[in-house]
């Protein structure tokens, strides 16, 4: 077994343990704890952690030692959250009925890209994947937009600097990175119409800060040719639990089958969902 491995399990065994999972939610043990548990997958781990540790800002390039693909990283605390979610608690591997359905080459369709680490997740994981990005926070595109240029992905990777809604159009997005959404203050971004982008992908990632409401109550989602997806659902507040189960009710009526949430947290879940067949 790998380095790599072994520390994945001791990871996921202090993830799984009551008495230790208040390393990776207490502010006061995180703040070490983290810089540590991810900086194994990242290459060089030591510089990763050492700037974590030390609060030094600056974006970086580093080399994702699951699939060998490169990423510009801001520190700290930016995109190690990021890297934690995807690389080291491994939320987005798909289900196996996923698996059969998108085939070994998928049209994946990124919405959210922010700073492109899903992007990088897909392309390791799918060699032959495409990837198309939508993100419209001007900060994250820019790093998307390193990662994509650094790694050589140009004939595999596309950028479009607009955010996702059901209509063509303007909107303002604001807020800090991952948390960035669409309202009435901050830069003025273009608005493009998600649905019918789903019509030409095999998978699609969604994560876009609430306006995914929108795209799950527009009747056109039944129709859209997509095999599976995966979706967060970000609540309007803490304890709107009850978003949850019509995200997933919503899904299933547009004709997918949904897998378990995963990925709970006081205002978010995220769920798989597919198109059934054979």
């Amino acid at each position: 077994m790998r380095p790599l491995d072994v520390w994945s399990l001791v990871v996921r065994a202090v993830d799984r343990m009551p008495g230790l999972r208040q390393l990776h939610w207490q502010p006061s043990l995180r703040r070490w704890w983290l810089p540590l548990r991810t900086a194994p997958y990242v290459a060089p781990s030591w510089r990763f952690a050492g700037r974590e540790l030390l609060r030094r800002k600056g974006t970086h390039r580093y080399r994702l030692r699951r699939n060998g693909l490169h990423a510009w990283l801001r520190q700290p605390l930016n995109d190690m959250w990021i890297v934690d979610e995807i690389f080291v608690q491994g939320v987005y591997e798909p289900p196996v009925e996923v698996l059969a359905r998108v085939g070994d080459a998928p049209r994946v369709l990124d919405l959210g890209g922010h700073a492109g680490l899903f992007a990088l997740f897909a392309l390791g994981r799918w060699p032959a994947a495409t990837v198309m990005s939508l993100e419209p926070n001007p900060g994250n595109a820019a790093v998307l937009d390193r990662s994509l240029r650094t790694g050589g992905l140009e004939r595999r990777w596309t950028l479009r600097r607009e955010a996702a809604g059901v209509a063509p159009g303007r909107a303002r997005v604001g807020g800090p990175s991952f948390l960035s959404r669409l309202g009435e203050e901050g830069t003025e971004v273009a608005v493009v119409d998600a649905l019918t982008m789903l019509d030409h992908v095999d998978l699609a990632k969604i994560d876009v800060e609430g306006a995914e409401r929108a795209l799950l109550e527009d009747p056109r989602l039944a129709d859209a040719g997509v095999c599976a997806l995966v979706l967060e659902m970000h609540e309007a507040a803490p304890g709107e639990t009850a978003y949850r189960q019509e995200a997933v009710s919503r899904l299933e009526a547009a004709g997918f089958v949904c897998g378990p949430l995963f990925d709970e947290r006081p205002d978010t879940a995220c769920v798989w969902a597919w198109r059934p067949g054979a």
